[in-house]
C-alpha cells in the first residue's frame, strides 16, 4: 500500500492506473492533489 499526503491509501498499481488516466493527479476520494506521503508518522 501508498499513502497519499491525504492520508489514503491505495494498492500502488491501482493508483499508478487511476492517476494515469487523469489530467491533473488527484486522489480519488477526497481530490487533493495527489502525492504519494515520504515521511511515516
Amino acid at each position: 500500500l501508498v499513502w497519499g499526503a491525504c492520508t489514503h491509501p491505495f494498492h500502488l498499481p491501482c493508483i499508478v492506473k487511476w492517476t494515469g488516466t487523469q489530467n491533473r493527479a488527484h486522489c480519488p476520494l477526497c481530490r487533493r492533489d495527489w502525492q504519494i506521503q515520504t515521511e511515516t508518522q
